[in-house]
Order: C-alpha cells, then structure tokens, then sequence
C-alpha cells in the first residue's frame, strides 16, 4: 500500500529515479558515514522539495539563496541564482553533498547552524530556506527563529514548511509577518510551503507581539 501510494504522488518517472538515486546515496552513506535516515527520502521521493524548488525559482535575478539544514543539498542544489549556500549541522553530510552536487560551481556547502549565516560574505541573503526544521512550531516560536536569524544577516524571503494547516495559525502567522502565502506540497499531502516576505521587516521583543493561543 506505501509503494502504491508513493507511485500516485510521485509517479512512476520520480518512483524509477528515486530508487537508482537512492542506490548512489546508499554509496555516499558508505564512504562518508553520515547518518542514514538521509536514506530515507531520495532525491525525487519528496513533491514537497520541488514545490520549493519552483516556487523560489520564480523570483528572477536573485543574487543568492542560502538553505539550512541542507541534508544532502536536494532543494539548495536545483535553486537558481548567482550563488547558492548550504548549511548543515552535520559535517559529513556536508562532505557528500559537496561530492554530489560538485559541478555547481556556484555552490558552496559549509558545515554549522543559524550562526554560520555570519560568516557569509553577502551584506544580506535574497531568499533563505529552512525547511524540515520548524515545521512544528507555532506562530511565536516561529517569529522569534526569524527575529534570530534576521539578527544574524538580514534576508528579504523566508521560506519553510509546517504541519500545521489551521486557518488560524495563518491568521497568527499573517499578524506577525503581515505579507504571507502558502502552498500545497504537491502531493505527499503532509505539509504546506509558507513563503514570507520580509522587505520590510523590522525587529520587535515578543512582548510586542501578541497572539491568540
């Protein structure tokens, strides 16, 4: 029932390719070690990465785009722009994702988190990406990661993924963020894509925001 599943919400073109880019991933695992739940979701096993993907892509003439917790740089390594940052925790992910996506010159894989945004030589980031990460949190939470990143570089759209489709954790979202729009993830039917455009984003205290539980 998962195969056929999965079949109907990638297709068979995806189901066929993810299965030959999990066998290369799987030598990846053996060379470098990293941890292998990244084996758990190849390359074009998840719709939601191509909604990313295409969504981000829209914005023409974007001179960077950085994502955080990269993994293996599935979503980071399709982004069109000038030049392109992964950042991951785990070092050893990162030297494969290095390996792989290794003709792209244009992209660089680092090894850290939220901080590593300092050490980028851009004065601000286009668009930055986290997806997999706080696809848990709540309107609050959500705004304070953002306050925090922002205080490490400023960025004009903020992409990310949650589980929470309620109209009012929207409704919450919008009195934080105030322009918003949402996506479905194109069919694995457990998650939305929320882009948020920060152009005019100005940094406030918690206790400046306040929202309905």
């Amino acid at each position: 029932m998962k195969v056929i599943k999965k079949l109907k919400s990638i297709g068979f073109q995806s189901m066929i390719l993810s299965s030959l880019d999990f066998a290369y991933t799987y030598l990846l695992y053996k060379k470098y070690n990293f941890d292998k739940w990244h084996l758990s979701a190849p390359k074009y096993s998840r719709t939601y990465r191509d909604v990313i993907i295409t969504t981000v892509n829209q914005n023409q003439n974007l001179k960077n785009c950085v994502e955080i917790g990269c993994g293996l740089g599935h979503i980071i390594g399709h982004i069109k722009a000038d030049k392109t940052y992964g950042i991951d925790l785990c070092s050893k992910v990162i030297e494969a994702a290095t390996f792989y996506y290794r003709k792209r010159r244009h992209l660089s894989f680092l090894s850290g988190g939220f901080e590593t945004l300092r050490d980028l030589p851009e004065d601000d980031i286009d668009a930055l990406i986290l997806p997999n990460i706080i696809f848990d949190y709540d309107a609050n939470r959500i705004y304070e990661t953002v306050s925090n990143l922002y205080q490490y570089k400023p960025f004009k759209m903020f992409i990310f993924d949650s589980y929470r489709q309620s109209p009012d954790f929207f409704e919450q979202l919008k009195d934080c963020f105030g322009d918003i729009s949402y996506y479905d993830d194109g069919g694995d039917g457990d998650r939305r894509i929320f882009v948020l455009s920060l152009e005019e984003f100005s940094l406030v205290t918690k206790e400046e925001v306040v929202l309905s539980e």
